[in-house]
């Protein structure tokens, strides 16, 4: 399944929890997550049964201006993650 999160605050992280419970996901796409590296690990408390691998879609050696548009994520179901390696 995929996601366009078009940023990651804590409404759109319960609708993504409640999507996971509700739909049997086992794989989750989310585009424009809008998350800096360092709150990457809101991915990892969005739901106990899934795993994360994320990247930020900003270059945090510049100044932040605005929102930090961009950014990639994964979930897939925590019993996958013998078959799933991050590259």
């Amino acid at each position: 399944m995929s996601y366009n999160g078009t940023g990651l605050g804590d409404l759109r992280l319960e609708y993504i929890e409640d999507l996971l419970n509700s739909q049997n996901v086992d794989i989750l796409l989310i585009q424009e997550s809008w998350l800096l590296s360092k709150t990457m690990y809101k991915l990892g408390n969005i739901h106990k049964d899934y795993i994360y691998c994320g990247v930020s879609g900003v270059d945090e050696n510049e100044l932040l201006t605005g929102r930090p548009y961009g950014g990639l994520a994964i979930l897939w179901k925590r019993e996958f993650g013998l078959f799933i390696k991050p590259v």
